[in-house]
């Protein structure tokens, strides 16, 4: 089947799509919402969404405030539900149950996009998706090109979720704001992507590098849109008749290792070794970027700083996580769960900070925050009622006891054990290790 293309008159209503009226959406909210819930119980498009935008669309009674306020709060949303379901494909993954990690993984990745669309002004409903406009008010996203292999040729029609989330994702990363957006939500030390390069006098523009991560973190939307057959067989075909052989046990537990390692939070950058990690891969793609000490302290470093920035960012070692996302893989592969999950973290990852921003503008804090991840905590088994901790950056300590924990195991037991044996030993570990809400607290929290 060929891809969905879209018609230049969608392009151009992408293009008029803004972040403005969303980040105005958190701003000019009232207090008294702002600590209740994400969206007012009185929006129309609160819990009909996709229903009654349709239906108002065809009486022509769209309600452009209520719209835009719902495309506002599926941003941040988009990031919560995704980190959920991202945990829901790791607990697969140390079940042995690949398929539905593929199945939850891609999912995930489709709330990432989803959410990353939703804070540029771009809904992505069912078959019908609304733009909210620089200028103010909500558009339609037109009928597009879609491949009509009867006739040999394009049709226009309107698509639904799967089929339009590519293209118009891939549209949205060829535009400039679009890389000057995910440039700066790379922060290694408070210091932007584009400082870091300028810095080293690579040529390559951050905007760039934001695009190729975008594309690259986000191509299981494509892969499984233009090849059905694929993400069927992960979602709907009995797995018991094409069963991969099984990853080994110690490389799915240190795969889920490593990614918790990855979004160890902090006060000031969320994710730091996250970021810098890419940082160092962002150098590696640049075209002429040199790597001095002279060069680090110039950006406001003490030379002991710069002299640990120099080695880190000449060593050569990854995480398997971020190696995995390297990985395009055919379902069939017994490591291609591997791959998706991480380009789910990868893009969430975005999807979180460019998220976050949005609250950091509308004068949100973590108090405001309190009516979700208290709540959150308990509904997801995390911590009992009344006993969530101070802060969400609290509960790092427990996972990364978990990890030492679980580390501690596998560096006994040799190498060698199986799933079973590792689950039996490592229960707490267990309990923590699927608790990935506890990452879109970390990140959004302002």
């Amino acid at each position: 089947m060929r891809p969905v293309r879209l018609t230049t008159t969608a392009k151009q209503l992408l293009r008029r799509a803004s972040r403005e009226p969303i980040e105005n959406y958190f701003v000019t909210l009232a207090p008294q919402q702002k600590q209740l819930r994400w969206l007012p119980q009185g929006n129309r498009y609160r819990t009909r969404c996709t229903g009654q935008y349709r239906e108002d669309l065809d009486a022509h009674a769209v309600d452009d405030a209520a719209l835009t306020g719902y495309v506002a709060a599926s941003a941040p949303t988009h990031v919560i539900d995704g980190w959920s379901t991202l945990g829901r494909a790791v607990e697969s993954a140390l079940r042995g149950d690949t398929y539905s990690a593929v199945h939850l993984g891609y999912y995930a990745e489709l709330r990432a996009a989803m959410s990353l669309l939703g804070c540029e002004g771009i809904g992505i409903f069912d078959n019908r998706h609304p733009v909210v406009r620089r200028n103010g008010g909500t558009s339609h996203l037109p009928h597009v090109q879609v491949w009509n292999p009867q006739q040999n040729s394009y049709s226009a029609r309107p698509v639904g979720t799967h089929a339009i989330v590519w293209p118009v994702l891939r549209h949205w990363s060829s535009l400039q704001r679009s890389g000057d957006l995910l440039s700066q939500l790379v922060r290694p030390n408070g210091v932007s992507l584009p400082d870091w390069l300028d810095a080293f006098n690579a040529v390559t523009p951050a905007r760039e590098l934001g695009r190729h991560w975008l594309l690259a973190w986000g191509t299981d939307l494509s892969v499984f849109e233009d090849d059905r057959s694929a993400r069927n067989l992960a979602s709907y075909r009995p797995s018991e008749l094409r069963l991969p052989p099984a990853s080994p046990a110690p490389q799915v537990v240190e795969f889920v290792e490593e990614l918790w390692r990855l979004f160890e939070p902090s006060n000031g950058a969320r994710f730091p070794r996250l970021e810098a990690l890419l940082l160092r891969r962002a150098l590696r793609l640049a075209h002429g970027a040199q790597v001095t000490q002279a060069a680090v302290e110039g950006l406001g470093m003490t030379a002991a700083e710069a002299a640990q920035w120099v080695t880190f960012l000449s060593a050569h070692n990854e995480p398997i996580a971020l190696t995995a996302a390297d990985n395009q893989l055919p379902i069939e592969d017994a490591d291609c769960h591997f791959g998706i999950i991480a380009r789910a973290a990868l893009l969430l990852f975005l999807a979180t900070a460019a998220s976050r921003r949005l609250l950091v503008n509308g004068n949100y804090t973590p108090t405001i925050l309190d009516f979700w991840w208290k709540a959150r905590g308990v509904s997801h088994g995390i911590w009992e009622a009344g006993a969530h901790p101070a802060h969400p950056f609290d509960t790092w300590a427990d996972i990364a006891g978990s990890l030492q924990a679980s580390r501690l195991w596998r560096d006994n037991a040799g190498g060698a054990f199986s799933l079973r044996a590792w689950r039996r030993a490592s229960v707490e570990p267990l309990d923590d290790l699927g608790a990935f809400d506890l990452i879109a607290m970390w990140g959004l929290m302002p």
